[in-house]
Formats: C-alpha cells, structure tokens, sequence
C-alpha cells in the first residue's frame, strides 16, 4: 500500500478481517465489497484498495515483487530498490563512496548466486547461527565445522581453520593474519583494488565455503576442504565458457536485427473473414484515477454487431489498462455467443504476454492475461492481434466516450459519435 506497502490504518477488532478475501463479495459477480472497505479504511487507502484490479476466473494465491513491472524479483530490481532506499537514508558522501563497490560486485563474471551471497555479506545479512541466535532463535552457536568458536561471518569465512585452509590452498594462496579482523573490510578493499578475473575466482572460493557450511548443518555431510576448492576453480570456469557462446549469439541478433526492415502493422482496419468477429478494444486515461475502456466488434462486411463502454477505478499504468480493456472484450464476446473471434489492440506488449504461454506476469497485468487465456475455451477460434492505433480509432472513440456514458452495452447499433470512425474504415 504506502510506505513499504503496509496498511496504515489502526486495526479495527470490530470487523474480524483476516485475509484479503474477506473484502470481496462474489454476488453478483467478483468485486471488492465497498462497504466493509469504507467502514475499516482511511480514505486514501480505500481508494488505493478499489482501484486494484479483480478478474471472475480462479486465481491461486501468488507472491508478487511489487518494485518490477511483471511483478517478479529479479537481482537487478532489488539492488534498485536497495540502492534507492540507501540513497534516500544517507548523506552524499557515503553513496559516492559505495556506488562504486556495487557497480564493480553486479557487473563481476561469475554465477549470479555468488554475486547475491558477497552482497548478503556486505550487508550482514547471512542467517549465521549468532545472529540467528540475538533474533531470538534458540540454536547453537558454536560453528558447525570446527566445533570450537561462535559462528559469525568473520569466523566462517576468515576465522574458522577449515576456512583458512581453503583460502590458502587455493591458487590465490591467501593466508589471513592479525592485520586481517573483519571480513567485509578485507572483502571490500579487494573488490576495490582487484581485477575482475580474480574477484570472480574470490567469490566462486566464498560461495564454495558457505556450500560446505550449510552442507554440515542440514545434510550432516562433511565436503573435503580439497573438493570446495576444486569445485569453485570449475565451476567459474564453466561459467565463464557459458557465457561466451550466448554473447555470440546476443550478438548475432541484434545484427539481424539491425539489418532487418522493421514491419510495422497498416494503419488500415480491415474486415475479418468470412464467418470471424472482429474486435477492436482500446483504453482511455485521460480521467485521473479513472480507467475508459470501449470496445467494438465487426462481422465479416463490417457490420456492428456489438459495442460497449466501461469505466472503472484504476491507476497511472497504461498496459494495465489495455489488458483490462481486452480482458472485458473477450468476456463479452462469450456472453454475446460470438463462436470465431478475433481481437485486436493496439498495445504491441500485451498482445506478446497473451500469445505467449511462457510469460506469465506476477502483477496485476499479468491476472489480466491469466483471466483472458483462460476464457479462450470459450471459443472455437479466438486470436489475438496486434494493429496499429489509427487502425484502432472507432475503439479510441469509445474508450474515451466511457468516462461520460460508461457501463453501457449497444448491440446491433452504432452510436453516433463513432458513425463517422465506421464509415472511414469502410471506405479506406
């Protein structure tokens, strides 16, 4: 919601809320309950609570990263988000001196997994068994390789004898003395002053010993301190060999397609064939916290067949809003028993989500797409294409006319301020 997405509003203990479906009645069909929201919420967060989107189909309950587009957590999108709140916290000179460090760390060669775990260091943020322990959690202390010290981040990567083993064994040969007392220091100097090739071999070394680590605590296996180093010698070598024939190939592309002519959809509306429905469907947000849909389906001569209008509660994300608008059409194709079907907007990146099954958003958007795909069952044909938006002018009209007549379906019948959008596509 706001500050970190927490609600803000003091618990209410008259109305027994637990769970977000709670707050969503299903008669006459799946929408949020606006009265139980505007009994128990501050103003500003019912609003931000009826403007999230529901679709009528089932949907599992799913984790959603809320700072990415699709909703998925990447590396790159949480060091964003760390990088901003860091930014946003401390004084100048303290992000300067830091925004090299992490520059360096993300851009290393070597497995994203030991690029997360230095980053987990640097930011004391390893569940070792001490500061599990000053969390509350009842466990041991003593480190779980040695047997003898507590286990803190100094102690298992720096301290703790099976660790100087493996650091001194390695190619590096790193031999730890006195001079060296807090890891993040030694590892920040080094990431600093060394060169990539050997920060990466250093992180493919400390990954190799938390492996191990966690290898004794929930496997009860004892890896051979000779094994970790061979293996983080191996595999930063098969890494880097990866990677190299897929940059060919990034590379190969984008020379096609710098070399390709770019096709780019007619700005013509053209009748579907014979027997097919054509739909046309676009989204207007010129109405501050208001989403305009329309839609408008065509037969085979370019006849109307039907033709509507919603307007709903909505936010400032356009591609949202068109998944909605074409989430709505499909819908009402069901309801008008259209049997072959073919949808068209004019948002090129939903159009990509739907027809391809791999993608599957964890957002908003991607509800949108899931409830669309799911009505295609519905149908004996249904398409989904992309066209240009002077092709897509009769929807335009609609989806901006929804914030004046909204919620308004017209079958077999024009409006009149969409006669002249129909005629022009008749004759071109």
């Amino acid at each position: 919601m706001q500050n970190g997405f927490k609600i803000l509003t003091p618990r209410d203990m008259q109305h027994n809320l637990s769970k977000v479906s709670d707050m969503i009645t299903t008669q006459p069909f799946i929408r949020w309950n606006n009265n139980i929201i505007d009994k128990v919420f501050l103003p500003f967060e019912r609003e931000i609570i009826k403007k999230i989107p529901l679709i009528q189909e089932p949907l599992e309950d799913q984790l959603m990263w809320p700072y990415s587009k699709d909703g998925t957590y990447t590396v790159k999108t949480g060091y964003n988000v760390l990088k901003h709140w860091q930014d946003s916290t401390a004084n100048g000179s303290t992000t300067n001196s830091h925004s090299h460090i992490w520059k360096k760390l993300w851009t290393l060669p070597t497995i994203p997994r030991n690029k997360t775990l230095l980053w987990r260091i640097y930011q004391q943020a390893l569940p070792v068994r001490s500061a599990l322990n000053k969390r509350g959690i009842q466990c041991t202390i003593v480190c779980p390789r040695c047997l003898h010290k507590e286990e803190t981040i100094n102690h298992v990567f720096m301290e703790c004898h099976r660790a100087a083993k493996i650091w001194f064994g390695s190619k590096l040969g790193i031999r730890f003395d006195n001079n060296h007392r807090n890891f993040t220091d030694w590892l920040t100097h080094n990431i600093i002053n060394l060169e990539k090739k050997d920060l990466s071999y250093i992180a493919s070394i400390i990954y190799g010993i938390w492996y191990a680590r966690n290898s004794q605590v929930f496997d009860n296996k004892d890896i051979d301190d000779r094994v970790v180093i061979d293996k983080a010698l191996e595999n930063m070598l098969e890494y880097q060999m990866s990677i190299k024939p897929e940059q060919t190939i990034q590379q190969n592309l984008s020379n096609n397609n710098q070399s390709r002519p770019n096709h780019r959809p007619s700005n013509r509306w053209t009748k579907p064939n014979q027997g097919t429905i054509k739909g046309n469907c676009d989204a207007n947000l010129s109405v501050e916290g208001r989403w305009g849909l329309g839609v408008v389906f065509r037969d085979e001569d370019g006849e109307v067949l039907a033709t509507a209008t919603w307007e709903l509660p909505g936010y400032n994300d356009p591609e949202t809003a068109e998944a909605c608008a074409i989430y709505h059409a499909i819908r009402l194709a069901a309801d008008c028993c259209f049997q072959q079907v073919i949808i068209e907007s004019d948002c090129t990146n939903i159009i990509r989500k739907i027809n391809d099954p791999q993608i599957r958003a964890r957002s908003y958007l991607g509800n949108y797409v899931w409830g669309i795909n799911c009505n295609r069952g519905n149908f004996r044909i249904c398409l989904f294409n992309h066209i240009s938006r002077k092709a897509n002018g009769v929807a335009h009209v609609l989806a901006k006319m929804a914030h004046s007549e909204p919620n308004r379906v017209w079958l077999e019948e024009a409006h009149p301020n969409i006669v002249p959008f129909l005629l022009r596509d008749l004759v071109h």
